[in-house]
């Protein structure tokens, strides 16, 4: 292996592999208190809505599944594999991102003492141009697929009132025209 492939190599150790590995050793993934629960757009907002699945549009692809990977990157990461004789996407995208979280969250939120302490989703609600209503969610991707795994129809959530100029902060020019 060239020095230049080597260097390479370490630097997407360093900078992807390494700090996917920390994320197991993260604090609990349920908080207790109410400060913790709430994002900067949530906090104000103390009404919590059972939101059906089909009206939340998720413009953004989770970070919980290795096809969201860029495809510049998956040649890297495979090199890294063959490299370590280790399957390093395997290892990365389903135990650390996903089994792990996403277990947990199923355990949280299938018991009824501790579903309490699973924070809900923020949801931007928008009214459109012409008075359609409209349900962006941007974070909690590991909540949003724990409540879909279990085949809940619903999900809680804080619908936070914004504006079609608040979406385009998040999705710039691919904002779609909201009727």
């Amino acid at each position: 292996m060239s020095a230049f492939l080597i260097s390479r190599t370490t630097l997407l150790l360093q900078r992807i592999v390494l700090p996917s590995l920390a994320m197991v050793s993260s604090p609990s993934l349920l908080s207790t208190t109410t400060e913790e629960q709430s994002s900067i757009h949530g906090r104000n907002v103390n009404e919590i809505h059972m939101v059906p699945f089909q009206v939340i549009t998720r413009p953004i692809p989770p970070v919980l599944d290795v096809r969201t990977i860029p495809k510049i990157l998956r040649t890297p990461l495979r090199l890294i594999a063959s490299f370590l004789g280790v399957d390093v996407l395997k290892m990365m995208f389903s135990h650390f991102f996903q089994d792990k979280k996403v277990c947990s969250l199923i355990s949280a939120i299938s018991d009824e003492e501790n579903v309490k302490n699973v924070p809900p989703l923020d949801v931007l609600w928008i009214t459109g141009s012409e008075g359609g209503q409209y349900y962006f969610s941007f974070g909690g991707c590991h909540r949003y697929e724990a409540y879909k795994r279990i085949g809940a129809k619903e999900i809680p959530c804080k619908l936070i009132r914004s504006t079609i100029n608040d979406l385009r902060t998040y999705l710039g020019s691919s904002t779609p025209q909201l009727k």
